[in-house]
């Protein structure tokens, strides 16, 4: 007995993941003289997310998730293995798979520029003499693509004893207003 043969291939040439998952199909098409397909794997160079491999079973389509966070790249298949009920395997590599015309990579583009911090409106100096103050703090960013998730602005004093915290999280708002302690003299000497 021989080993099943690939006799198609269909990929995805190109996945844009910049504003949104995408979910893509592989398709693969095989003939075996006798005990019938039992597998096809195709393996990647890369790692795509957490994919390094695509396991068909004896399935002849397979859809996968590609999220927005996997890295931009071409993306090679390094080989694609498809074996029978009976135990034979045939392995078709890169320049096997040009020989007999079916794709072999294809590219992957997210959004790869950062986030744009516009303005940043903080007091310059929190008076803390008589009371604890209610200060706010606002924060304008933009980005050109899937938007802003979060902004964190990092302090080199901490804001709180009680917490000990030294950091503001915006998420994706753009104003916060904390309570500071009286207790607590803080200065942003900048500008």
């Amino acid at each position: 007995m021989s080993p099943p043969i690939l006799t198609g291939l269909s990929i995805p040439l190109s996945i844009d993941v910049s504003k949104d998952p995408q979910t893509v199909t592989f398709t693969v098409k095989t003939i075996d003289d006798n005990s019938g397909t039992n597998n096809v794997t195709i393996n990647f160079d890369n790692s795509l997310y957490y994919y390094s491999g695509l396991n068909f079973g004896t399935s002849s389509s397979l859809n996968i998730s590609v999220p927005v966070t996997s890295q931009s790249g071409v993306y090679n298949i390094a080989s694609i293995v498809v074996s029978d009920n009976a135990g034979n395997d045939r392995v078709y590599n890169t320049l096997d798979l040009k020989n007999i015309e079916m794709p072999t990579s294809f590219v992957v583009t997210r959004d790869s520029i950062a986030p744009f911090l516009n303005s940043l409106s903080l007091p310059l100096i929190i008076d803390l003499g008589n009371s604890s103050q209610s200060v706010d703090f606002s924060v304008k960013a933009t980005d050109d693509s899937t938007g802003i998730s979060r902004v964190y602005m990092s302090l080199d004093k901490s804001l709180s004893y009680s917490s000990g915290s030294d950091s503001l999280s915006f998420g994706n708002q753009t104003n916060l207003s904390r309570v500071i302690p009286q207790y607590i003299k803080v200065y942003f000497p900048f500008v």
